[in-house]
C-alpha cells in the first residue's frame, strides 16, 4: 500500500472519476455512511468490518472508520436512482457505501459477479489473502462467514449436511464448523437483534457496534496465536542428550520467556503436527515470574512429571527457610499448604505457578527460584542415568547413604529403587550377616 496515494473525495468527484479511482484501487476519501439491506447477516457485517477495521480498508476508504452504519432499503435506493452498477457509484457520491444489495460491485446476489459473498468480494477489493499472515488474521473469520452465506446459520443442520455426505475432505470441514460454533451461535443471536431493532436507527447502530466487538475479539485472538507462533519459532530449543527411560528419543527444553496467554496451544498444536519424535517440555516463564512446565504429552507420561514438582517444592521450602516434609506429600496434586504457589495437574502433569484463573499467585522465579533452578529441576528429574556427583559410585552400587545426599530428600524414583535393591542385594546380606553375628554373641 502507498500510504501517500493522493485520495479522491467522492462527494465532489464526477462519477468517471469516482469509477476509476475504485478500479484502479485509488484510496476514496468522503465515506461518511456504510449501508447494508434491513436484517443483515453475518455475511454483509463482516464486510463492513473488515472495510472499516483492517489497515487495507483504511488506505482505501480514508475516514471510513467514522462513517455510520445503517439499513436501507431497494425502495429507497430505487427512488435515489442508486441501483445497479451505475448506481453505486451515484450513492458514493452522496458518501454512502453500499454493501450486500443494489446490484454494485459489493452485492454478490447480483448478476455482474460470481462471488458467494459480500465478504468474499471485500477480501479480493482489499487482497486479503495475499499476505500469510493476513491469511492467519482474518482467515478463520472469514472462512466461517462464506460458509455459513452459503449453508445458513443454523450449525447443526450444516454439521448434519456434512455428515451425510461421507467425504473425508468434508469430515474435515465439519470438524473445523464444530471449532466455530461459537461464531455461529453468535450470528443467530445478531439476526434476532436486527429483527427486533427493526427500522429504528439507534437500535441498529447498536447492533452493527456489537457485531464489530464481536469481531474485534476473533481477530484480537487470532493475532495473540501470531504472537505466540513467532514467539515459539524463535525460542531457543535446548536438544539435550539424557538417558531416560525412551530410547533415542531426544529431549528437548523448550524455553520461552513470554507472558501471551496462549502460548501452551500453540506448542501443544506444534508438538502434535511435528513428524520427528521429541520428549519435551515447554518451560514458558513470564514476565512477572510465574511459570509454567507442559509436557509433550505425546511421549511423557504425567507421572514422569511427579519428580520434577517434587524437586522445585523442595527447592522453594529450602529457599524460604522452611521444613522438608515427606516425599510423598511433595508430589501431591494440586496445591500444598506449605508451597501454595505451584499447582500440579496429575491428570496432565503441567506444573503451574499462576493460571488466567488465578492470576495473583506470587510468581517464584526471581524470589524463591531462578531460571536455572527450573531448568536443573527438569533435568535431574529426567536424566534417570544422573546421580550426585559426591555418592555417584555407591549410588550405582545400590549402597544409599540417604539424608547426607540432596537428591535423597527429592524422592526420586531411581533413588527409591537403589534403596530397594540395596535392601535386597549383597549389601543387605553383608548387614544381615553382621546383625545375626551380633544377636549370636550377646
Amino acid at each position: 500500500m502507498d500510504q501517500n496515494q493522493k485520495s479522491v473525495n467522492c462527494l465532489t468527484a464526477s462519477i468517471e472519476e469516482i469509477k476509476k479511482a475504485y478500479y484502479d484501487r485509488t484510496p476514496i476519501s468522503g465515506i461518511t455512511t456504510v449501508g447494508t439491506h434491513y436484517g443483515p447477516h453475518n455475511d454483509e457485517l463482516c464486510a463492513g468490518y473488515l472495510l472499516s477495521h483492517t489497515p487495507q480498508g483504511r488506505h482505501l476508504f480514508p475516514e471510513i472508520e467514522h462513517a455510520s452504519f445503517g439499513c436501507i432499503s431497494t425502495t429507497t435506493l430505487r427512488k435515489e436512482d442508486m441501483l445497479g452498477k451505475q448506481g453505486f457509484f451515484k450513492a458514493l457520491q452522496k458518501g454512502l457505501l453500499l454493501l450486500g444489495l443494489g446490484n454494485g460491485p459489493l452485492d454478490e446476489h447480483g448478476s455482474r459477479t460470481k462471488a458467494s459473498s459480500c465478504t468474499e468480494l471485500v477480501v479480493t477489493l482489499l487482497d486479503l489473502q495475499r499476505d500469510k499472515n493476513d491469511r492467519k488474521m482474518y482467515g478463520k473469520l472469514i472462512d466461517y462467514v462464506n460458509f455459513e452465506d452459503s449453508n445458513g446459520d443454523n450449525v447443526m443442520q450444516c454439521l448434519n449436511r456434512l455428515r451425510g455426505d461421507g467425504d473425508r475432505k468434508l469430515y474435515r470441514e465439519e470438524v473445523e464448523m464444530l471449532q466455530k460454533l461459537q461464531i455461529g451461535a453468535f450470528a443467530q443471536n445478531l439476526k434476532k437483534g436486527f429483527e427486533a431493532a427493526g427500522s429504528d436507527p439507534e437500535l441498529q447502530k447498536k447492533e452493527f457496534e456489537m457485531a464489530f466487538k464481536f469481531y474485534d475479539n476473533e481477530i484480537a485472538q487470532s493475532k495473540l496465536f501470531l504472537d505466540a507462533e513467532h514467539a515459539y519459532e524463535t525460542a531457543p530449543k535446548h536438544e539435550i542428550d539424557l538417558v531416560t527411560p525412551q530410547k533415542n528419543i531426544p529431549f528437548v527444553i523448550l524455553e520461552i520467556k513470554s507472558g501471551i496467554p496462549v502460548m501452551n496451544k500453540v506448542v501443544q498444536s506444534k508438538w502434535r503436527d511435528n513428524r520427528t519424535k521429541k520428549l519435551g517440555v515447554l518451560f514458558l516463564h513470564k514476565p512477572n515470574g510465574q511459570f509454567v512446565l507442559m509436557p509433550n504429552q505425546q511421549y511423557i507420561k504425567a507421572e514422569e512429571m511427579r519428580p520434577v514438582v517434587k524437586i522445585l517444592r523442595q527447592m522453594v521450602m529450602r529457599a524460604a527457610g522452611k521444613q522438608p516434609i515427606q516425599f510423598k506429600e511433595l508430589g501431591k496434586g494440586e496445591m500444598l499448604d506449605l508451597v501454595p504457589e505451584i499447582y500440579f495437574d496429575e491428570a496432565t502433569g503441567v506444573i503451574s505457578n499462576g493460571s488466567k484463573v488465578d492470576p495473583d499467585v506470587e510468581g517464584l522465579i526471581g524470589t524463591f527460584l531462578s531460571v536455572e533452578d527450573v531448568t536443573d529441576a527438569i533435568l535431574i528429574a529426567f536424566d534417570t542415568d544422573y546421580f550426585e556427583p559426591r555418592f555417584e559410585k555407591q549410588c550405582r552400587k545400590n549402597d544409599c547413604v540417604k539424608g547426607r545426599c540432596p537428591l535423597y530428600n527429592y524422592g526420586l524414583p531411581r533413588c527409591h529403587e537403589a534403596r530397594s535393591k540395596g535392601a535386597q542385594g549383597p549389601l543387605a546380606e553383608q548387614l544381615k550377616k553382621i546383625v545375626m553375628h551380633e544377636h549370636s554373641v550377646h
